[in-house]
């Protein structure tokens, strides 16, 4: 399974559940089979939009360019990953994806 989180930081309720919706909707365009979870904490002024797209193994199999456009007109940021790799693209940074390996970060961050 691979995971696609669109996040970022906002304190006002309505303005995130609406972000949700037009996120959504652009995103079913392209993946109409997905699974959705949707975190808010408005303590942290944080969200966090995360598809779940079942039927793809691999991160590569995921339309970045949709990602991309995504992050420019909504301003938020976006991760594409699995059990092994992730890649990260800053909306407000360069327009290039950062790549890792997930056991890679696991064993640094345990270092």
């Amino acid at each position: 399974m691979v995971k696609v989180n669109f996040y970022g930081c906002s304190e006002n309720e309505d303005f995130v559940k609406n972000l949700q919706v037009q996120i959504s909707d652009r995103f079913a365009n392209d993946y109409p089979d997905f699974q959705t979870e949707f975190k808010f904490s408005q303590e942290d002024e944080e969200f966090c939009l995360i598809f779940k797209l079942s039927e793809f193994e691999s991160i590569d199999d995921v339309d970045i360019f949709l990602c991309e456009e995504i992050c420019h007109e909504r301003e938020v940021y976006c991760e594409i990953f699995n059990s092994t790799s992730k890649k990260s693209f800053y909306y407000d940074e360069e327009d290039e994806w950062i790549s890792a390996q997930i056991n890679k970060l696991l064993k640094s961050s345990h270092s």
